[in-house]
């Protein structure tokens, strides 16, 4: 009885788990309140918010957005400083099923070497994060995402 006991709260919590992991699924994995961001994005219905960036001497990132849509798709890539604050930016247009490749500089960034970066697009979009680091031997390569794009 002790272990069917055992067994059934082990069946419930995995229930419920499932249940709060399948109704999280429609939301951000986080809130970013737009309108409380230090800046005023351009305003494209989709946005993707990736938490960092770094083009340190010692380290690169590297982004690729993926307009997954059969039309042409605008973009602005906002790099923000660790406060949130704009410190350069990126906008250009993707046609269908086109990827933009980029790595990201200090030229990008005013200077500053660390930072977030926010995306918003005309339509959604899919994008992947690369780090690297800067070092004789190449080694410690991460890649993130992909991040998908949310429409509030």
């Amino acid at each position: 009885m002790r272990r069917f006991r055992t067994v059934m709260v082990f069946v419930i919590a995995l229930l419920v788990m499932g249940v709060a992991i399948a109704g999280a699924q429609d939301k951000p994995p986080f809130k970013i309140d737009k309108d409380k961001l230090p800046f005023t994005p351009v305003g494209l219905p989709w946005w993707i918010y990736i938490p960092h960036y770094d083009c340190s001497i010692e380290w690169w990132t590297g982004i690729v957005i993926h307009n997954i849509n059969s039309s042409a798709n605008q973009y602005t890539v906002w790099y923000l400083d660790n406060n949130g604050y704009p410190v350069g930016y990126s906008e250009g247009a993707l046609t269908a099923l086109q990827k933009w490749v980029h790595v990201v500089t200090t030229a990008d960034t005013g200077g500053v070497t660390q930072g977030f970066i926010f995306i918003e697009s005309e339509l959604p979009v899919i994008a992947f994060v690369n780090f690297g680091q800067n070092t004789a031997t190449g080694v410690g390569i991460t890649t993130l995402g992909p991040f998908i794009s949310w429409c509030e």
